[in-house]
């Protein structure tokens, strides 16, 4: 029987540390939301004294509070702001989930299973775009749907995340690992290409679409910069960029707003967190090589 070593037990005692240090704001975001304002105001004293540090230490108050929802129906039904930034992320996000997944896996299989003329080219340009970071491809993207009258238009935030190339890689890196044996020989009993694709291909590269979705859903519910510069109206703008405006001397209601900002990608983690991991560790291990055969 095997038998864990100190160095063993030591790591796995550091990433429970670890994971406790990163779940408790999450804990903590979570009781404030539902806590009574007098309970946050006694626990939480030093943000509303004007973050007064001249106290040699702040203490978290014990106080006896009982569980509310008042500040989530302050946010469903008073905060309409909050709830349109909400709707708004939604907007955004779900064309680029759609459409980009249509884009990665189409552009992904092309890359994998076909040759072409220029095919190392167009890969390592990929590469190279998937590498700059989205604060040197704003200015482009200004510059270019500025031109075509599309700034102020969700389009402009929508298109360039339909068109990512990190999804198209990304596929491109699974597809490289399924067998040509079965391709070629659907090929050869006259089976058409979109056949081959849609019953052959795709249902092997479940996993690792559900680690685009998810990967994809993170970077761009997330999103800052291009909102504020893309568009024009705060009415547009996600609940990435509203949670800014949440005032802090309420703080039940901003425990409330993070709540339901991380709720979706808590709730799809939930629903796919197997396929991630598989699709992930498929993935990832072959984006971290350098080149490697098509």
């Amino acid at each position: 029987m095997y038998k864990p070593g100190i160095w063993s037990k030591v790591s796995y005692v550091i990433l429970v540390l670890i994971a406790v240090v990163v779940i408790m704001p999450i804990v903590m975001m979570v009781i404030g939301s539902v806590s009574e304002p007098g309970h946050i105001e006694a626990n939480y004293s030093l943000i509303y004294d004007e973050y007064n540090f001249s106290n040699e230490y702040a203490t978290l108050k014990t106080t006896t509070s009982t569980l509310t929802i008042k500040q989530y129906l302050t946010v469903l039904l008073g905060k309409l702001d909050i709830l349109l930034g909400f709707w708004n992320g939604i907007y955004l996000v779900v064309p680029i989930l759609m459409f980009g997944l249509v884009i990665a896996v189409t552009g992904g299989y092309a890359f994998a299973k076909f040759d072409f003329w220029g095919k190392q080219i167009f890969l390592f340009a990929y590469i190279l775009v998937m590498l700059l970071p989205t604060q040197v491809t704003l200015v482009p993207q200004f510059i270019f749907f500025y031109q075509i009258n599309l700034i102020g238009s969700r389009w402009a935030v929508i298109l360039p995340g339909i068109f990512s190339t990190f999804g198209v890689f990304l596929i491109y890196q699974f597809m490289r690992k399924i067998p040509d044996a079965p391709i070629e020989s659907a090929g050869l009993e006259g089976a058409s290409e979109l056949r081959i694709f849609w019953s052959i291909v795709l249902p092997q590269c479940r996993s690792g679409m559900i680690a685009y979705i998810m990967l994809t859903l993170i970077d761009y519910w997330n999103m800052i910069e291009q909102p504020l510069i893309l568009l024009n109206s705060e009415a547009q703008y996600p609940l990435s960029v509203l949670l800014r405006t949440v005032n802090r001397n309420e703080l039940g209601i901003a425990f409330a707003s993070g709540v339901l900002y991380m709720l979706p990608m808590f709730l799809l983690f939930m629903l796919i967190s197997d396929d991630l991991v598989e699709g992930i560790s498929n993935t990832m291990p072959q984006i971290m090589k350098k080149g490697g055969k098509n």
